[in-house]
């Protein structure tokens, strides 16, 4: 679907952005994208957080361009701007922008779920498991890893892998859906981390096509052993199946719920430079977007956020053409940049996105949404 023309550092892409969106259902939707339906009776308060790992504005546009101008993201009408800074660097990395998001603290670079001091801070979901309410991560990275990390873990050490596994079977999280089942059963420490999974009464799964059966109940679904394929090696819709699922199970928590949901591979295309994955990633993350911004349309009580994290890459669009799809860009560095990132709402309390804001202000946004009062000073 893409070829690449590459001089230098710049890239010409020829995407057949139409011939995707026919394919996946991207930006189909019948109803006003402009206004969510009112929110019905029910007290029920659902909160979905979509991270585009290392999207910025010159991600988002060049995914808008590449599709024809199509991107379910667009359907949000409120939108604001966060400042993505680490408590010791301007230019942040995962583990301290998710945890400002995750615990509403600023923490150092490589920070996860811990302040500036290393001292453990609560999450969200260790925040609203008391409250009554579900929770539930979906990434297509490994479970593991920074963004997803910060919503279970407390560690230094963002690279710590096997040290943070430890602490996902006691977590406050129902729904666990992503990569890295090796670091659970094929460890240094000889430990089989499944089954202390399973002992504290989670559905362990080794594919989605078998989690897709269950009906209720806690999951813990492990889509790779390490992480799972890119799209152009025949991942599919997996994204958009798992933050699905993860709702129809979340969904029966009489409370509510919290989910995040990650296009992890954003990320990693940009640090590789590449800007026709990067694309194909963008859009499956939209495809995704699209799904869930149907059934919070539908819903009425669902609150959604879309944001990146931080931007990866510095990505400059240079050139392209949204009647045929063309995008020609070029990225100047293989790293994260400081820039502030965009922040998208849809549903009831979308309003209070909108404006500038330190990134630890969605923390409190979220659990102001919630109705639950933070534990965070």
């Amino acid at each position: 679907m893409t070829t690449n023309k590459t001089t230098g550092n710049s890239y010409t892409l020829i995407f057949i952005a139409l011939a995707f969106i026919f394919a996946t259902g991207c930006g189909k939707t019948n109803n006003d994208p402009g206004e969510p339906n009112p929110a019905n009776n029910s007290n029920k308060k659902q909160l979905i957080l979509m991270i585009g790992d290392g999207m910025g504005l010159s991600q988002i546009t060049a995914a808008s361009v590449a599709s024809g101008g199509q991107l379910n993201i667009s359907r949000c009408r409120h939108i604001g701007l966060q400042k993505v800074y680490a408590s010791d660097k301007l230019v942040p990395s995962s583990g301290s922008t998710t945890t400002a998001m995750a615990c509403g603290v600023k923490t150092k670079y490589l920070h996860i779920g811990v302040d500036h001091n290393e001292n453990p801070v609560p999450n969200i979901p260790e925040i609203i498991h008391p409250e009554g309410f579900a929770a539930g991560v979906v990434t297509t990275s490994f479970i593991t890893d920074a963004s997803t990390a910060c919503f279970f873990a407390h560690n230094p050490d963002r690279y710590a892998q096997e040290v943070m596994a430890l602490e996902l079977h006691s977590s406050s999280l129902d729904v666990i859906i992503g990569g890295g089942r090796r670091h659970f059963n094929t460890r240094e420490d000889s430990l089989n981390l499944l089954d202390s999974l399973m002992a504290y009464g989670y559905q362990v799964f080794d594919n989605l096509a078998d989690a897709q059966q269950l009906n209720d109940g806690t999951l813990a679904c492990f889509t790779n052993e390490y992480t799972p394929p890119k799209i152009s090696e025949g991942r599919g819709d997996m994204l958009s199946k798992s933050a699905m699922l993860a709702i129809r199970l979340l969904e029966k928590n009489e409370n509510g719920f919290f989910l995040m949901v990650e296009g992890a591979q954003i990320d990693w295309a940009c640090h590789e430079s590449d800007a026709g994955y990067m694309l194909e990633e963008m859009l499956d993350f939209d495809e995704a977007v699209g799904a869930v911004l149907d059934y919070a349309e539908n819903d009425g009580n669902t609150l959604v956020v879309i944001l990146g994290d931080h931007e990866t890459g510095g990505f400059a669009i240079t050139d392209g053409d949204e009647a045929s799809g063309d995008v020609a860009g070029q990225f100047i560095t293989s790293n994260h940049t400081a820039v502030m990132i965009p922040v998208f709402a849809y549903g009831p309390g979308a309003e209070q996105f909108t404006g500038v804001y330190e990134n630890t202000e969605l923390f409190h946004k979220f659990l102001n949404y919630l109705e639950v009062e933070s534990r965070n000073n």
